[in-house]
């Protein structure tokens, strides 16, 4: 195939990619330990579901098995960032409490925000964390007043600055028809335009999309609209008995093509430059 074909295909893979509400998959921990077609995954696990029925780990290092794997984000770079439903020490003298965010990068932890420096109050625990152009989001577990703003439990909360802090009401649950008691406890955000994927701890129905605590909904800002992103218990039957408590929803589609487009084109143009480079049969 010539490169001018491999750039044509390239345009016609990015036109046919799916909407990013058309892919299933994600990254998810539960609050108790599920078997999840085969394999075991602990509340202290975070698992990837591509959607073909397996899933796979996510390393996280090791943690201790008392723990529940409470908020859960990729940061750029590709870092992993999370929370913990308790105080725990980690290895490498890394002591966590509910309200601090843990950065791993592979092979060490690190505190990325200590609740206590950033007035996150004593008692509230980061149930779901995110990004947005750098910064993080969170949600708690209860109501809170951090600087100016007021945030509930089915709230988002953006960091904008920590110098001083600034904290901003990024998405407003009860605005948005959350069902009260609803606390959110998994959060993303999926793309340029604002969409969200978002769990609850409970089951209830909001923007008239019923929904279960092993369900994760999708948010559309700007016209408010809801639809399930990905239904756990279809996705995997043992998910009823959980809640699905940390939510990673990668952004689909284009950006994956064409990688694999690009690094086609580039393997491709690579081995003519070896062909053309190699002796030929017969010249020595």
């Amino acid at each position: 195939m010539t490169r001018d074909a491999m750039r044509v295909l390239l345009g016609a893979m990015l036109a046919l990619a799916p909407p990013f509400s058309a892919r299933a998959a994600v990254e998810i921990s539960t609050d108790v330990t599920v078997n999840l077609s085969g394999t075991a995954a602990a509340d202290e696990d975070v698992v990837e579901d591509a959607g073909g029925g397996a899933v796979t780990k996510i390393d996280l290092g090791t943690l201790p098995t008392a723990v529940d794997v409470s908020g859960y984000s990729i940061a750029p770079g590709g870092d992993i960032l999370f929370s913990l439903d308790i105080a725990a020490s980690l290895s490498g003298g890394v002591d966590v409490t509910p309200r601090d965010v843990v950065r791993w990068n592979g092979s060490l932890y690190s505190i990325e925000v200590r609740g206590a420096d950033h007035s996150i109050p004593a008692g509230a625990k980061i149930d779901a964390i995110g990004w947005i152009e750098g910064d993080l989001l969170l949600s708690l577990d209860v109501t809170a007043t951090l600087g100016s703003v007021t945030a509930d439990d089915e709230d988002l909360l953006q960091l904008a600055s920590t110098q001083p802090d600034d904290w901003v009401l990024y998405f407003d649950g009860s605005a948005a028809g959350v069902p009260a008691g609803a606390d959110l406890d998994g959060a993303d955000r999926i793309d340029a335009n604002g969409h969200l994927a978002l769990s609850f701890d409970i089951s209830g129905t909001v923007g008239g999309v019923a929904f279960e605590d092993e369900d994760i909904l999708e948010y559309t800002p700007g016209g408010g609209t809801w639809n399930k992103r990905y239904d756990g218990a279809s996705s995997h039957p043992e998910l009823v008995a959980a809640d699905v408590d940390a939510v990673f929803a990668p952004e689909p589609g284009a950006l994956a093509l064409a990688t694999v487009a690009i690094a086609m084109i580039a393997r491709r143009a690579r081995a003519k430059r070896i062909g053309r480079a190699a002796p030929q049969r017969g010249s020595i």
